[in-house]
């Protein structure tokens, strides 16, 4: 399915969602991957930048060898972070989840530069029912930044490792 949004003749943007009959048959397997991070308790509570109504509907705490603006040697932001309401952890929760940390990039350049979007695809691999008090961990990475694009792999686990949904974000760098 795709969807456009087009004012007075000109494109703004588009989504396409690729989407497959929930009783499908096929094989599944998983296999945790480990999540490096200190206890959500050792984290940063992620405070909410002005007008950016997400970041409030979350608790989010990032891990302090990934805070934004701190000159770091890599491009990699990390965290914990669950509902702040009783919801399911549903396609459309991860989707927004998916772009709810800071850029990757912020951790190594500072702004006005490092997280403009422009392409987000998020795979969202199983939804969950009920998290109770449990956290997800994120961690989205930029291994390179070339010509003034990056892309970023973002993946979402349970705190045992299970991956519920992965991103790949094109972002623009660019200094100008």
């Amino acid at each position: 399915m795709t969807v456009e949004l087009w004012q007075q003749g000109e494109l703004l943007t588009s989504t396409r969602l690729t989407l497959i009959d929930a009783g499908a048959e096929g094989v599944a397997w998983a296999t945790p991957m480990p999540v490096d991070l200190p206890a959500p308790e050792s984290c940063q509570p992620v405070v909410p930048p002005n007008r950016v109504a997400h970041f409030e509907r979350v608790d989010g705490r990032l891990d302090p060898a990934t805070i934004p603006f701190t000159g770091g040697d890599q491009a990699r932001i990390a965290g914990w972070f669950r509902p702040l309401e009783p919801r399911p952890i549903d396609a459309a929760w991860l989707a927004m989840a998916s772009d709810w940390f800071p850029p990757p990039a912020f951790v190594r350049i500072d702004p006005p530069t490092g997280g403009i979007s422009v392409d987000l695809t998020t795979h969202i691999h199983r939804p969950i029912a009920d998290l109770g008090d449990d956290w997800l961990a994120g961690t989205f990475e930029i291994a390179e930044s070339a010509g003034g694009l990056a892309v970023e792999h973002g993946r979402i686990t349970t705190a045992d490792g299970l991956v519920v949904a992965e991103s790949f974000h094109t972002r623009l760098t660019a200094t100008r």
